[in-house]
Parts: structure tokens; sequence; C-alpha cells
């Protein structure tokens, strides 16, 4: 079901359940079959359905035997989640099938169990290959708990102003494939290190129709970007949550950057001191002994040192601690809020810096400015580090209505930040686009947008 770098994110085992076909008569829901799934070994654990019929109104309900937590699917929710059912923790769930009055012909078919290998990671990537850890002396992270930034199997990812989510390239698989979830306010891991799944509400599946990415052999070609569905309330997660702003920005030499992430943690040494809690993509393991801050988000700050340009690549250096899965965490210019680049590669221990791929790599850039697709411009009140003329980029977001209409190509969407804008710097604007026969259409991907004086 997925590697990267050769490791597995998710590991399919074969679990054949059949509920068999009902409906129901009756004026209130029935639960017309129940049964526990259990796989030892696994935890967290996703169900797979091959088939199911579920009618107008039927559901399947799974709940964790381990904490309770459930998931509901219904016809909608399931097609959003692929498929798959959220993590849920523990080796077990209890599968019940409810069946709505009225519904006919009723069923469910499971193929199969997945393990999520939450705790199973590439290392971060080294210009010669995997690194063996990417500290930069003594191990500076703190907890943290900013739910922009998110959790995905085996890396980190974090939410972007025009409603995108950026990770590391080498996060997906060899044919760039990228499946599972992207959790927030994740909990504290097991003593020794195994992780537990967020709650089922703070996993937001991935759209997995809407990858691009790049993995090039050469340090700063290493990125993805992609969308989200809903959660199982049916909310957005940068509705919800917010999201980080751009820039191409150069912060200068020593300018303090944040990585942000959810990375492994052996220091101090968890309850099983022999545990393997990450390996390389030869399955070598490289850290052992794993605490209960293992995979829970962190933060740290170090020095920015400089932009490389190495051929088309552009990647930044720094010496902000990271482990093995910060891969795909954002790099924060602490001095603004706004994102310079994506974490990708550990070398510290090296004796040289880590890196991160930055918004000035081409591919990347375009792949952001692409993001949903159609011919997308972006709006936004705010003032951007180092940008005078404002084009319509992500990076140089229009400013006011009147600039997006005039400017947009016919037939564009123009993708707004939420705030307030004024109709025109001059505030003389009354009428947008006069006697034009140009469409532009205006969309709030990512919160609420009041447009007036």
């Amino acid at each position: 079901f997925g590697a990267r770098a050769g490791v597995p994110t998710q590991i399919g085992f074969e679990y054949r359940l059949q509920t068999g076909l009902h409906s129901n008569s009756h004026p209130q829901e029935t639960n017309s079959f129940s049964s526990i799934i259990q796989l030892d070994g696994v935890k967290p654990l996703r169900v797979r359905f091959a088939a199911a019929h579920l009618g107008k109104a039927s559901s399947i309900l799974l709940t964790s035997l381990k904490d309770g937590q459930q998931h509901r699917l219904d016809t909608e929710v399931l097609k959003a989640w692929g498929n798959i059912s959220a993590m849920l923790n523990g080796n077990a769930v209890r599968m019940d099938l409810l069946v709505a009055p009225g519904d006919e012909g009723v069923f469910a078919e499971v193929d199969s169990v997945i393990w999520p290998m939450l705790n199973s990671v590439s290392p971060d990537r080294g210009p010669n290959g995997p690194a063996l850890a990417t500290l930069c002396g003594d191990d500076n992270r703190v907890p943290s708990s900013d739910n922009r930034v998110g959790r995905i199997p085996g890396c980190t990812a974090w939410l972007i102003s025009n409603g995108a989510v950026l990770c590391a390239g080498h996060c997906t698989d060899n044919n760039g494939n990228l499946s599972g979830s992207f959790e927030v306010n994740v909990p504290a891991s097991d003593s020794d290190g195994s992780p537990n799944a967020a709650a089922v509400a703070d996993q937001f599946p991935i759209n997995t129709g809407s990858v691009q990415w790049g993995n090039g052999s050469v340090t700063g070609d290493d990125w993805c970007v992609f969308g989200l569905n809903a959660n199982s309330l049916g909310e957005n997660a940068h509705l919800k949550f917010g999201f980080f702003r751009v820039s191409q920005a150069n912060p200068g030499t020593d300018a303090t950057v944040r990585i942000t992430g959810f990375g492994v943690d052996n220091t101090p040494t968890g309850s099983s001191a022999n545990a393997c809690c990450s390996q390389n993509s030869s399955g070598t393991c490289t850290h052992r002994g794993c605490n209960s801050r293992n995979r829970t988000q962190q933060t740290g700050t170090g020095d920015l040192d400089n932009l490389n340009t190495d051929g088309a690549a552009r990647y930044w250096n720094y010496d902000a601690d990271t482990e093995p899965a910060n891969s795909g965490s954002p790099i924060i210019w602490t001095a603004t809020g706004f994102t310079i680049g994506i974490h990708t590669t550990g070398n510290c221990t090296a004796g040289s810096d880590n890196y991160g791929t930055a918004f000035a790599f081409a591919p990347l850039a375009n792949a952001m400015n692409s993001f949903p697709g159609g011919i997308p411009r972006y709006m936004d009140n705010t003032s951007y580090p180092g940008v005078l003329v404002r084009d319509g980029n992500i990076f140089r977001p229009f400013q006011t209505l009147s600039e997006a209409y005039s400017t947009a190509p016919n037939n564009a969407t123009v993708h707004v930040v939420e705030g307030t804008f004024p109709k025109s710097r001059a505030g003389n604007v009354t009428t947008i686009g006069s006697g034009s026969s140009k469409t532009v259409t205006f969309r709030a991907p990512v919160g609420r947008v009041h447009v007036g004086e």
C-alpha cells in the first residue's frame, strides 16, 4: 500500500469479512451485523473495504476497543476516505452495520487491515544518502501545538494560504503516491515510543488525486503539494486551524528560522531501549529506544546560513534541530511568521547543516501557483516581505478587488485569503468591471472574506 524510499508507509494484511445483505422495514435504525476485527501486532489500524452498499442513510460504525474512538462511514464519507477508515488505536475494533429505515440490500465487505507504520520511517535525506541523525548538537526541540502543522505517515506536512498542503517529495512512494491522513492534536506516544493516532475528528484524509511532487537526485529537488478531504465531521482543515503564508524573500545569513514537526525522539531513552523506531531505506535500524515524545509535535530554532544554488536547485542551509520524520516540516522565518521552504534533509551530524527546498525552486513554485488547477490567482491584504509589485502570484498576491479583476485573465479564479479587503487602495472604486465582458471567479478557500470600505 505504498513505500517511501523503499520503506513501507502502510502495510496491508489480508482480512476477509462479509456482512451479508440486510434490509430494514422498521421505523428505527437497526444494528444488523456486528463483529470484532483484530490483528495482533498491528496498532493503530485502519480497515479497508473492498465493496459496500449503504443505501440512502445506512452506515458502518467502527469502534476502537482500546479507547472507544469511533468512525462512522456512510456512502459519502466512505468515498471521501477512499474506502479506508480513519486510524483507530489498539489492535482491535468492533464493526457494526447500522441499517436505516427503508434501506435494502445493505452490506459491507472487508478485504484487509492496514498498519499505518507511523513509527517506521526513512531518515531525512543527506546529500549522499540517508543520514543517521540530524540533531545539531544537543536536542533543543520542545513540545508544541501548532495545528497548521500535521503528521502524515512517516513525515510532516503543513497548511498554506491557498488551501494546499506541503511536504517533502520523498514522503511519497516511488511513483508519487501519497496516502493516509493529516493528523493534528497528536497524543503522546506510549513509553516505548509506539505512536498513538489522533482522535478521528482530528484526521483529514489526503486527497490522493491531487498530489504533485518532485524527488530528484540532488538536494533541493524534493517537494510535494497536495490537498485534503474533509474530516469525519465535514470540516475543512484550513478553515479550522489556519495556515502559513509563503515567501520567496531571502531573510539573510544568521536570521532565525523555526522547524516544527513530528520527528522521532529517543533522548532520553524510552522504556524499551532496544525497540527500533526508525530505519533507513535498506531496512537498517537507525534509532532505538524512543520515548513518549516520539512522533509528536516538537519545535526548535536555529540560524539560517545561506541559499544554495546548485544548478536549477534552490535550497536553504540552517542549524535548527530535526530528526527523521521531520521531513516535510515548514521552514519558518521567525521575524515575519512567513515560511520560506520545506525541510527535507538531515546533515548536521556530518559536520554541515540541515537542508530544505526553497520556494525559489521553480518546479515547486509552479506547483504551488497552479493549485488546485485551472487558472488560479491569489489575493491577500497582508504585506509580504520584500514585495513591491503584486501580480497575483501566491508569493505576490493582489491586494485589492479592483487589482485582481483588472489584472487577472479572463475565466481566472482568484483565491482570496481570509480578511477584510478594500475595493481599491484609494477607496474610490464603486463598481468593479463595469462594461467589461471578462469573467473572474472569486473564492475564499481558507476563511471568511469581507470586501468593502
